[in-house]
């Protein structure tokens, strides 16, 4: 009968084999073989199918060209399986199986897996779960598929996107510095010449206090237009690096939000690193930031940052109120802080990883890793 990828298998079929697999005359089942290879070498997708109860995963010829693995190289059990994935998306891939062989919901992740030459491939996995009629899980059958170049495309497209609001975001910055700022510099100046004018006439000191109120009014705005453009602009990024622009940042968030910030940074100093990379530890923690500030009713912000030779680490703690992250991961999507989102895609733009721990009353700690594979841009 068919199995995986048109491998057969001896003896009476399972009793998960469709009804036409046990009635199909030989030749029968040589043709439904040889249509789904083809169809399979069509859609790019490998067959697997997995005795949960013996923990034995079929091992086809399609596998072994997806991995790069020899058959006698792979055990065949669940974690042979886990060992081909990457590090970092192994618990990741077992939460994904344990969902799925426990819960009503299908098998359905995107991971990596590292081939022996080194090479990461992206996999999309999907699963349906076979069980008994206690439900208990007894096979697995699924489909692996390489979509290494989808996920580059979609990865270049994101940078591409990135890129552009970026470039949008200091257009505007300039726009606002360069209409309205200069407006508000000189209604200001205005004002105060008016004042003293006015101070030189005795009938007209009961104006006073109104253009005391418009001077306070204007210069209000020109603080907030300040805050508006240090959103838009990352100061000094480009010209002085990361470093300067993080003190300057934490040091305007402090003196705007009254939270004090303590800072620790290692290994930054004179160091420049790519521009994309800079662009978004600046912004992970921008946003953070904005975050502590509108929800976190914190007292105090940690923001550390240290770099090795293997990686860039970034954690920004706050001492708030925290939450649950069981709660807030079961929330429906469209109800989560977009925030988040942002950051978590601009940390896989440069292929980091974004992790968020907190417990009620226990504050938050957002933590952005990025690896350095190469050289420092100095």
């Amino acid at each position: 009968m068919n199995c995986v990828d048109g491998t057969r298998s001896e003896g009476p079929p399972s009793s998960g084999a469709p009804e036409s697999c046990v009635n199909a005359t030989p030749a029968d089942r040589d043709e439904s073989e040889r249509r789904l290879r083809l169809a399979l070498q069509a859609s790019g997708l490998t067959l697997w199918d997995w005795d949960v109860v013996n923990d034995r995963i079929a091992w086809t010829p399609a596998l072994r060209a997806l991995t790069g693995l020899e058959a006698q190289r792979f055990d065949g059990s669940r974690a042979g399986l886990l060992k081909l994935a990457h590090p970092d998306d192994r618990p990741r891939l077992s939460a994904a199986l344990d969902r799925a062989l426990t819960g009503p919901q299908e098998l359905g992740i995107e991971y990596r897996i590292v081939r022996p030459d080194g090479a990461v491939r992206w996999v999309a996995e999907h699963g349906h779960v076979l069980r008994d009629a206690h439900g208990r899980a007894l096979r697995m059958i699924g489909t692996l598929a390489d979509v290494t170049r989808r996920r580059h495309t979609e990865d270049a497209l994101r940078e591409v996107r990135v890129s552009a609001a970026e470039d949008e975001r200091r257009r505007i910055g300039h726009e606002l510095h360069d209409t309205f700022g200069q407006h508000l510099s000189l209604m200001l100046l205005q004002l105060s010449t008016l004042r003293r004018q006015v101070e030189q006439q005795p009938a007209a000191h009961p104006h006073l206090a109104q253009i005391d109120r418009l001077y306070r009014t204007a210069h209000e705005l020109d603080e907030a237009l300040d805050q508006v453009e240090l959103q838009l602009r990352p100061p000094a990024l480009g010209e002085l690096g990361l470093e300067a622009a993080l003190i300057h940042t934490a040091n305007a968030w402090t003196a705007d939000s009254g939270i004090p910030i303590a800072l620790h940074d290692a290994g930054l100093q004179d160091l420049r690193l790519p521009p994309l990379m800079e662009t978004t530890v600046y912004r992970v923690v921008q946003e953070a930031l904005a975050n502590v500030r509108r929800h976190a009713r914190a007292q105090r912000v940690v923001l550390n940052i240290e770099r090795d030779d293997e990686e860039l680490r970034v954690s920004i703690a706050d001492d708030g109120r925290g939450f649950e992250q069981a709660v807030a991961a079961a929330a429906p999507a469209r109800s989560r802080h977009l925030g988040l989102v942002g950051m978590r895609e601009r940390a896989a733009l440069v292929a980091g990883a974004l992790e968020i721990q907190s417990e009620p009353g226990h504050g938050v700690t957002v933590t952005l890793r990025i690896p350095l594979d190469g050289p420092p841009v100095h």
